[in-house]
């Protein structure tokens, strides 16, 4: 797991954007974590995730001085639990909140693992026949985005000639691998993100205050709510 270099810790990172929840502690160079697949009981595990880890990191809730949640995109309900939940930790403690890219998250995660990778395309199920897509090449060690996140259906995916080669992750490779480049190869698994891959990804964020924290859906918000009733 690799920490944030440049955010003075402890850091508490949340994610729940997808069917995955997950949180995050980073202390003194040292990452404490939770990660478990729980489709629509996100909000049932959550506070005992955070609780769990800041007892195994043996510090109290007060000390913490920075939060960080992946805003979107991805599943409504998951997106608006994660800004809410951090919005009320840092409303309550009076510390920063950096907002990232779910997508930014799942690509940051192939890297880790895949180490050798020059470019990566992180596409997420969006459902209703869509993906969630962003693409990135590796250069001196960090993702940098090259094909802005939005929302696509597979035959009318943006320009993706400056991630030729890439590794694709995420959940949405089934959803759009006929309409891919031939020269991409994909992950063995449906990659989920995780709140250890949000530290990295800080050095570059800059915080904002939780009441400046908003969603991203990249898709309008009744859409999700029908959705997310089905």
């Amino acid at each position: 797991m690799t920490v944030s270099k440049l955010v003075n810790g402890p850091i508490l990172a949340l994610e729940c954007c997808t069917d995955a929840c997950s949180v995050a502690l980073q202390v003194d160079g040292k990452i404490y974590s939770r990660f478990q697949v729980v489709p629509r009981s996100h909000s049932k595990v959550m506070l005992e995730m955070v609780d769990q880890v800041i007892a195994e990191a043996a510090i109290d809730k007060k000390d913490l001085k920075a939060l960080a949640v992946t805003a979107g995109p991805g599943a409504f309900t998951g997106v608006r639990l994660g800004v809410s939940f951090a919005q009320g930790i840092a409303f309550g403690l009076d510390i920063p909140v950096y907002a990232v890219n779910t997508l930014d998250v799942i690509a940051q995660g192939a890297y880790v693992e895949n180490p050798q990778v020059k470019s990566i395309l992180s596409v997420l199920d969006a459902r209703m026949g869509e993906v969630y897509l962003a693409g990135y090449q590796i250069q001196n060690g960090q993702l940098q985005l090259e094909v802005q996140s939005g929302v696509f259906k597979p035959e009318a995916l943006p320009n993706l000639d400056v991630v030729s080669q890439a590794l694709v992750c995420g959940t949405g490779w089934n959803v759009c691998k006929q309409a891919l480049p031939k020269d991409v190869t994909s992950e063995t698994e449906n990659r989920l993100p995780s709140a250890v891959d949000i530290f990295p990804l800080l050095d570059n964020t800059q915080p904002m205050s939780a009441a400046d924290l908003l969603p991203v859906y990249l898709r309008n918000e009744v859409t999700w709510k029908k959705l997310d009733q089905q």
